[in-house]
């Protein structure tokens, strides 16, 4: 009796052995160094800000041009001629150049088409693209894809910081855990030791049959063992989190080795945002991926539309109005009598080239619409999927606390049999795998419901 009485007492006080305190880090201060310190989420960044670059030099094409040039030939102390000319260009969103300029030319053997006032020429005018390029050119084409690009860089910079976040969460929850797993089995060693320690004095005393150091001793071997491969997996978790652990200045962190995760006694099942459901629809329609592959059709509709442009006659015109320089009053002495024009065409016979480029484009049209459509059914597919499988989990968890619930009072009650002798040795280790295994699978269990509702944000793109 003074045996079983030690071994309850021992029993009682043995998961208060061997605790060491340590600093919490919680799920929500793990997610928010990643955000914002991991190299990744800055590289994430970087997309955004391709795509602005990308629209800074589309825009770049309507920027105003200054040219200017200088000719001359000199021989034999003869001027035969100088030709100095500056002008500034202006492209507008409508396909017009606005232009005006100055040139200045003279010598001994000028061609009398240049021929100008000995003050030299201003002029001002426009060049238009009359067919070929009056609704759409290549500089604004680049433009609108631009824009295309920015919204789609945008969202690769979700993307991107969309799979960092999972992978840290999944991260986290495996070092979780293997956490839990091995306080666990410390808590299974400890009181297998204990009940080793006790069984053996209980057989010094003549109390119990030596034979029952072997039943108590055995199981304590196998829990010893367990614990070493739980520390190793959990040592390899450890070390893979701190892969997200950064600080500012893109310096990487280490775990402390008390560090540790949430407690698991405190881990219900997990609570997902009502807007999920409530606007799920909307999130599918909008999602990311759908977005990412009309952009892709839209920057594919913008060079069929250029290429389209492409099958007309190159008719372009320039008109100039001319004017002397004659100081402040210049403007007044500008006459429409006064003035330069041109006209250039140039058309291909058979048009092959362009007519067979627009085939291309519109079957690489067709081949993006189809796969939108296949994206969107593979999406809600995966959508309704991680949602399926988040419900079960919580179900499971809700479910499997309660059978765990269930294994600790039947140990406790097969303790109490114990102390009174109606009990065994075998029966107390039976009963203390079914519980230490029930503890585990629950870990497994809230594992999986914690990854689950992560994978729901994952696939939505709206990790928060």
């Amino acid at each position: 009796m003074k045996g079983r009485l030690l071994f309850l007492f021992l029993a009682a006080i043995s998961p208060l052995l061997g605790q060491q305190e340590g600093a919490i880090l919680s799920y929500d201060d793990f997610m928010t160094i990643v955000r914002e310190h991991h190299p990744i989420a800055r590289q994430s960044e970087l997309q955004g800000d391709r795509g602005k670059a990308n629209l800074t030099q589309a825009r770049g094409g309507f920027d105003p041009k200054f040219e200017g040039s200088v000719n001359q030939k000199y021989f034999k102390d003869i001027q035969y001629y100088s030709y100095m000319q500056g002008k500034v260009k202006v492209p507008t969103w409508f396909g017009i150049t606005a232009q005006a300029g100055y040139e200045l030319n003279t010598g001994e053997y000028l061609n009398p088409s240049a021929r100008v006032p000995d003050d030299g020429l201003w002029y001002a005018g426009v060049n238009v693209s009359l067919l070929n390029g009056l609704l759409l050119d290549q500089r604004r084409a680049e433009l609108k894809k631009a824009k295309i690009y920015l919204e789609s860089a945008e969202i690769e910079q979700r993307f991107l910081l969309n799979q960092l976040l999972f992978d840290a969460s999944a991260a986290y929850w495996d070092w979780f855990k293997a956490y839990a797993k091995v306080q666990i089995y410390k808590e299974a060693v400890d009181n297998a030791q204990v009940r080793f320690e006790g069984v053996k004095r209980s057989a010094y005393l003549g109390d119990r049959p030596f034979i029952d150091t072997l039943e108590s001793g055995i199981p304590l071997q196998n829990r010893k063992i367990g614990l070493v491969e739980e520390e190793l997996n959990l040592k390899n978790k450890s070390q893979y989190l701190e892969v997200f652990l950064w600080k500012e200045g893109f310096v990487p962190l280490e775990l402390d080795s008390l560090t540790r995760p949430s407690e698991r006694r405190n881990l219900g099942a997990a609570l997902m945002d009502l807007q999920v459901y409530d606007q799920l629809d909307s999130l599918i329609s909008f999602h990311p991926a759908l977005m990412y592959g009309q952009n892709k059709i839209d920057m594919k509709s913008v060079d069929l539309k250029l290429k389209r442009q492409g099958i007309l006659p190159n008719v372009d015109m320039k008109y100039n109005l001319l004017s002397e320089p004659l100081g402040l009053d210049q403007l007044n002495q500008v006459s429409s009598s006064n003035y330069n024009w041109g006209l250039t065409v140039n058309y291909p016979l058979f048009t092959r080239k362009e007519r067979g480029s627009i085939q291309l484009t519109q079957i690489q049209l067709e081949q993006d619409q189809m796969d939108l459509l296949t994206k969107r059914e593979l999406v809600e597919y995966k959508v309704k999927m991680a949602i399926n499988s988040y419900q079960t989990s919580n179900l499971q968890i809700d479910q499997y606390q309660q059978v765990t619930n269930d294994y600790e009072r039947l140990l406790d009650a097969e303790k109490q049999l114990f102390s009174i002798g109606e009990s065994s040795l075998f029966m107390i280790n039976s009963r203390e795998k079914a519980f230490i295994d029930a503890q585990l699978k629950l870990v497994d269990y809230q594992f999986e419901n914690q990854l689950s509702k992560q994978r729901v944000y994952y696939e939505l793109v709206t990790i928060p």
